[in-house]
């Protein structure tokens, strides 16, 4: 009950800086129909973009089914001036994430700074994702110098290393474990996939070093949360998310140095993600600031996600683009 009236309010706040121009629906909703999206907003982030061994951003069925080629998005952050914001026609980031007719093939990646190409990356796929999402990618990684291109390969490496390449090793009935192959320290990523064992002490009486390890609870389709371990039981918060009755996403937080970054989606009466609300929070529960987002359709895909502060009720200065583009199959 706390949850959903924290979630009506969180609504009431989105509605009052959406306005009247809004291109879906603003009827307040507790727990949202069913309504399966090409996005999977769980993961539709930059942590969820760093995984790249679960390619799980969109759904591929829905994709293939709508005859969809090509998904290109880019992101876009604006910086403030005195007098307004100003607004590079360059992205920060874009992505090309191209399909066969059954799979994904490649996620392309492209990134800026001050509208110069510094870095590309290429994720091929040559398989078919399994159960959990999981489909391991072949990587090209290219650093762009504009001058004094000193140490090439460590600091191609070191880009790479952004990344997480995770690597298959076992399966049994608690746990699915894989190998970090881009981390220097080759750390294990281990999901407890049987809630029965969800505590500290599965963790001390398994593994000989837990330290050494990410953990998650769930699948890495559904997580529940993620962690790692210090002084021997103590756990390290890494994410937490939070679902509906439904399994529809509600909440996705991370921890980092003493800040979360809580993210609250917003959905319309339809079950349509029509916005979000991110938070940052100093531990344990004092809030600092948030941004408003809100998502715009087209034809019933996603188009234009655009962010602002929290205090710009007239919505005059985006702080944040993604602008999603479907190329489809002639």
């Amino acid at each position: 009950m706390k949850n959903i009236i924290i979630y009506l309010l969180l609504i009431l706040i989105f509605l009052g800086c959406t306005g009247e121009d809004s291109t879906v629906s603003n009827t307040v909703v507790s727990t949202p129909p069913k309504n399966n999206s090409i996005i999977n907003w769980a993961f539709f982030n930059t942590d969820g973009f760093q995984n790249i061994s679960f390619p799980i951003w969109f759904n591929d069925s829905m994709v293939v089914n709508k005859g969809i080629k090509q998904i290109r998005f880019s992101i876009n952050e604006f910086e403030p001036s005195e007098d307004s914001t100003f607004q590079d026609t360059i992205p920060s980031t874009s992505y090309e994430a191209s399909y066969s007719k059954e799979r994904l093939n490649m996620l392309y990646v492209k990134k800026y700074s001050e509208e110069i190409k510094i870095e590309e990356q290429w994720f091929r796929y040559r398989g078919i994702k399994d159960s959990l999402g999981y489909s391991i990618p072949n990587i090209t990684n290219n650093v762009i110098y504009e001058e004094n291109d000193f140490l090439p390969i460590f600091s191609t490496l070191h880009n790479a290393q952004q990344y997480k390449r995770l690597e298959f090793i076992e399966r049994d009935s608690s746990t699915v474990q894989y190998l970090n192959t881009l981390s220097v320290d080759k750390e294990k990523h281990v999901f407890i996939t049987d809630s029965s064992c969800w505590n500290v002490h599965f963790l001390d009486q398994r593994f000989i070093h837990p330290e050494n390890n990410t953990f998650y609870y769930g699948i890495p389709s559904k997580l529940v949360e993620s962690f790692k371990i210090k002084n021997l039981v103590e756990k390290e918060q890494l994410t937490f998310y939070k679902y509906f009755d439904n399994d529809c996403i509600y909440q996705h937080s991370t921890f980092s140095n003493g800040f979360e970054s809580r993210r609250t989606f917003i959905y319309d009466k339809t079950g349509r993600v029509n916005g979000f609300i991110d938070s940052l929070i100093v531990e344990p529960n004092d809030f600092i600031e948030s941004i408003i987002s809100k998502v715009s359709y087209k034809d019933g895909l996603p188009e234009l996600i655009f962010s602002y502060k929290s205090q710009d009720t007239l919505r005059s200065n985006p702080i944040k683009e993604v602008r999603l583009n479907y190329i489809f199959r002639e």
